[in-house]
């Protein structure tokens, strides 16, 4: 039997010509998974041996590592407002830059004592039970189109011990009465740039992705088909993709919101846009 240290080195050179960049974050990451460990007691103890069945549970996942599969699908769970989700390849991973998404409707939610909300396109259901672990006294909903992305996202739920409100629905059209706020993560690439993402970002469902020939084939479904269902005075927020900006700001102007900001994400693309319908 080999040691913890051994593992670890041997992995980091075998990842290290595909993933020079995270190579030994990744051999210890997915280490401490199959130990039930975590990354300080892998280096306080080096030198523990490791079983067989363990060896090869590990060096199965390096290999998958090694071959672009994200590290979050291969351990089944992402952190994401300093909680942890479930996830697999029915949903997206959660991004940092959601993070940013959800700061702008806990910014405009949270003077109020209660109302209804609704995340749009929920996937793991990351935005929907953030907010309301910050937001008990709200009612949240959460759709999506795929079944499989609602399983995920139950899963969730009851792993945080929250009430929301799950639909299978386009945008919308199964999700019953009016809102006080909507956030939406919907698909925001263009068609055409979908194959060339990171490897990584390939084994993420390419219905999450692929956001039509510029992007902003359901975003603009979004803009139109949401406004009728928020109360007045009610908040729609939205992430968009590079470049998109301008795009989006018309379609929310000539569907008669009024837009508040654009927010910058930690690489200064716009991405959060928050919007009031007056």
């Amino acid at each position: 039997m080999k040691t913890r240290k051994e593992l670890l080195d041997e992995a980091t050179k075998h990842l290290s010509t595909q993933r020079p960049n995270d190579a030994r974050l990744s051999a210890e990451l997915l280490l401490a998974y199959v130990l039930h460990s975590d990354r300080t007691a892998l280096i306080r103890e080096s030198q523990e041996t490791v079983s067989a069945d363990d060896r090869a549970k590990f060096e199965k996942l390096v290999q998958k590592r090694g071959e672009g599969e994200p590290i979050a699908y291969l351990v089944g769970e992402k952190e994401f407002f300093s909680l942890p989700f479930y996830v697999d390849r029915a949903v997206l991973i959660p991004r940092p830059e959601t993070e940013m998404l959800v700061e702008a409707v806990l910014e405009k939610l949270t003077p109020r004592a209660a109302g209804r909300f609704v995340d749009v396109g929920t996937g793991s259901g990351a935005i929907a039970i953030t907010i309301k672990k910050h937001l008990p006294n709200w009612e949240i909903f959460g759709s999506d189109v795929q079944e499989e992305s609602l399983a995920v996202a139950r899963k969730n739920a009851l792993r945080h011990g929250v009430e929301v409100h799950w639909r299978q629905s386009d945008l919308l059209k199964d999700v019953e009465g009016m809102f006080d706020a909507v956030a939406a993560n919907l698909p925001y690439i263009p068609t055409k740039d979908v194959p060339h993402l990171a490897i990584g970002v390939r084994y993420e469902p390419w219905c999450a992705l692929d956001g039509g020939v510029d992007g902003l084939r359901l975003i603009d479904r979004a803009v139109r088909e949401l406004r009728p269902r928020l109360l007045r005075g009610g908040w729609l927020f939205l992430e968009t993709g590079n470049a998109q900006e301008d795009e989006v700001r018309n379609l929310l102007q000539t569907a008669g919101y009024t837009v508040e900001s654009i927010r910058n994400d930690y690489q200064g693309i716009p991405r959060v846009v928050v919007a009031r319908w007056d």
